[in-house]
């Protein structure tokens, strides 16, 4: 990370990531639903808001698609992929093989300091400071930022998209989104372009569930072509943050994060 990472005095700790599914909960420590640690008010600045020796066990959740690369070029044909590598998108179509480590997000999370930063993560390793903000999120991950977030779409009346292919539906399920794209239900290559860029927000950006549902402002974002110009590091990183936010120091017995975590891990490379 370079200058990107601050770090204090003192020698960091390294972690072995393993690349199997959720956490399983632990035998010599049983974790107590909705048992919280010390309210905010009595922590200080650089304090863990979880203290070391309350660390714990428990089961994750994600639904980031690790085999997005994979499902677009076994979906679309050359032509289709070539014009998907024309997006703001297309270096994606060259990541390679991704492993989201479950058990060392969560043990770094358990690590987050306190910092009055809506916008950045914080971890402390031993006496080493690691920060995750935009910046990083940007390294990572190459996603953009400019534009802006609020596109008004209330003039339009219908999603042509919506209209053709999910006939009378107000909002379409992921599930529905991912069953056209695999089953190649579009009529052109550049409804085939659309619908992928589609799959790809929201099975691997944002990684929501297969009950979730995309509107139809997501469909005109995309039709539109302004999601070309929409800043997707900013909103990704925010959906990212905002499903991590206090889910550790709640010690549920199970949670689920969003937005791209993969890159978290990396903070302590």
């Amino acid at each position: 990370m370079g200058k990107d990472v601050v770090k204090d005095k003192g020698k960091g700790s390294k972690r072995k990531a393993k690349r199997d599914g959720d956490d399983v909960p632990s035998k010599k420590r049983k974790v107590h639903v909705n048992q919280k640690c010390s309210s905010s008010s009595d922590l200080k600045l650089w304090d863990y808001y979880v203290p070391l020796g309350d660390h714990y066990s428990t089961r994750i959740g994600v639904h980031t698609n690790c085999n997005i690369v994979k499902h677009l070029k076994d979906t679309l044909d050359d032509q289709q992929i070539e014009m998907f590598r024309r997006t703001c998108f297309g270096y994606f179509v060259d990541l390679p093989e991704l492993f989201i480590q479950n058990r060392l997000i969560h043990s770094l999370l358990l690590r987050k300091v306190v910092l009055h930063k809506d916008d950045e993560l914080w971890i402390k390793v031993n006496s080493t400071k690691l920060r995750f903000g935009l910046e990083e999120f940007y390294i990572i991950t190459g996603l953009k930022c400019n534009g802006y977030p609020n596109k008004d779409y209330e003039s339009v009346q219908s999603s042509r998209l919506m209209k053709l292919y999910f006939s009378s539906m107000l909002k379409v399920s992921k599930k529905l989104l991912t069953n056209c794209f695999l089953k190649k239900m579009w009529k052109t290559d550049e409804d085939a372009l659309k619908i992928a860029v589609l799959y790809f927000i929201n099975s691997f950006l944002f990684s929501i569930t297969n009950d979730d549902f995309i509107t139809k402002n997501d469909f005109l974002l995309v039709e539109s072509g302004d999601f070309e110009t929409f800043p997707w590091r900013k909103v990704v990183f925010n959906a990212m943050l905002e499903s991590m936010k206090d889910k550790v120091r709640s010690r549920i017995e199970m949670y689920r994060y969003g937005g791209l975590p993969f890159g978290i891990p990396v903070l302590v490379l």
